[in-house]
């Protein structure tokens, strides 16, 4: 399969076992009961399971899982998805029309930017000082990290961390720190 038959396929089983998960409500979510499922209506998604036995053993444990917090987990998947296909121009239209609200803030893409283009990997938050405007200090890399809307860096740093485009720690003082993931700097070139 090409990387992009391969997107597409676990695109579609994520999608399928959330669909499956959902239509029988307070009913155990068998596996056995989800493969006569898939044979119904995606022959080709049951051919891959069949070939596959990683993959069956995997769904094997997502619907061992309690409902709730598979559907949970879904739907981060899906707002995550969203809200990184909205800053792409060929699909960006498309995932603002499905999942609106969920885009990424161009503050937030011109951090990751400048966060890339500097070679660093990690950021401090500075925001504790009286009177002083928060920022963001470059610990490794060079150049800065310019703000646009102050009021809400702290918004989207967050926003970048719950997406899985940063990581979050503290320091030894208790700073915030933020850490470029592989994520973001995929995705930073994808935009490019």
């Amino acid at each position: 399969m090409s990387p992009l038959e391969l997107a597409g396929a676990f695109a579609q089983i994520v999608g399928l076992i959330c669909n499956f998960i959902s239509i029988r409500k307070d009913r155990s979510n068998d596996y056995n009961e989800f493969i006569e499922w898939i044979k119904e209506h995606h022959k080709e998604i049951n051919d891959l399971i069949n070939r596959n036995s990683s993959l069956a053993d995997e769904i094997k444990v997502i619907l061992n899982q309690d409902r709730s917090i598979i559907l949970s987990k879904l739907e981060e998947r899906d707002n995550l998805l969203a809200s990184i296909s909205i800053s792409l121009r060929e699909i960006g239209g498309l995932a603002k029309a499905v999942k609106p609200g969920v885009e990424l803030s161009e503050q937030s893409i011109s951090i990751l930017k400048q966060l890339v283009k500097s070679n660093g990997s990690k950021i401090l938050l500075e925001d504790r000082v009286k009177n002083r405007i928060a920022s963001l200090l470059l610990l490794d890399g060079s150049g800065d990290i310019e703000i646009q809307e102050e009021k809400f860096l702290k918004d989207d740093l967050d926003r970048l961390v719950e997406v899985g485009l940063l990581r979050h720690d503290l320091n030894d003082r208790g700073y915030n720190i933020y850490i470029l993931t592989r994520n973001a700097s995929n995705f930073i070139e994808s935009l490019q």
